[in-house]
């Protein structure tokens, strides 16, 4: 009798394991479709973006690139950006591509990433940055031919800020 309770109390066991599996891993799957959808699923939101109200502050706002890559049919950008005076509880900004020939700004797709690195390297112990990574791809159908000046669109706190990079992006 005792080896069948034994038996009966591992299944429990073993099953109560994989139901906190299933649970960590539809976790993982939510926040995944997440990101997928504000990055992916989001390509013909690709939109004109008003700069009126914006200011070019490139005194307490920095804007880093890590990478921009471009294929054929899209162009990927990670970075991060921060105030220096200010944390970044959150991030709500976007990356704007500046045609270079008429100077309208395109909104893309950008997405959120967790970035420990900024906060060790320049939180310096007071500022958190671990919100101030981004993510963005665009489909290159969607924007004109031309050459781009990649900028963000930092706006954190009261911040509504402007910020090139100096990099550009040329679509064929």
């Amino acid at each position: 009798m005792d080896r069948v309770k034994k038996r009966n109390a591992r299944k429990k066991t073993k099953r109560n394991a994989l139901i906190l599996t299933a649970a960590e891993l539809l976790l993982v799957l939510t926040v995944a479709a997440g990101v997928c959808y504000a990055v992916y699923g989001q390509q013909a939101a690709v939109k004109k973006y008003d700069t009126s109200g914006c200011a070019y502050d490139e005194e307490t706002v920095v804007v880093t690139l890590d990478a921009v890559t471009q294929e054929s049919d899209s162009i990927q950008i990670w970075g991060w950006a921060i105030s220096t005076e200010k944390d970044t509880e959150y991030f709500d900004s976007w990356v704007l591509l500046r045609a270079e020939e008429s100077g309208e700004y395109f909104r893309i797709p950008t997405a959120v990433q967790t970035r420990t690195d900024v906060t060790e390297v320049l939180g310096n112990g007071e500022f958190n940055y671990d919100n101030s990574g981004f993510y963005a791809q665009v489909e290159t159908k969607r924007l004109g031919q031309g050459s781009y000046e990649v900028c963000l669109a930092y706006n954190v706190h009261s911040d509504h800020v402007i910020q090139g990079t100096g990099v550009t992006v040329v679509i064929d």
